[in-house]
């Protein structure tokens, strides 16, 4: 098996998936928003931020 494969095989086994709430989600948005405004942030947090943001809208649109 190549190193890729082994990397998504680990990947999915620790993958946990957290169902949230309406109420839930917008926390986690409005979180997300107060570490963007920390002065001390670098351009790294903001890309991190970015994607955790994207992910979060992305996945609340979902219906299960």
């Amino acid at each position: 098996m190549c190193n890729t494969s082994l990397f998504l095989v680990q990947m999915f086994q620790e993958t946990n998936i957290a169902m949230l709430t309406e109420d839930q989600t917008n926390q986690l948005l409005s979180s997300f928003w107060i570490q963007a405004n920390q002065i001390d942030n670098t351009t790294f947090n903001y890309e991190a931020i970015g994607h955790l943001y994207s992910l979060t809208v992305l996945s609340s649109r979902l219906k299960v």
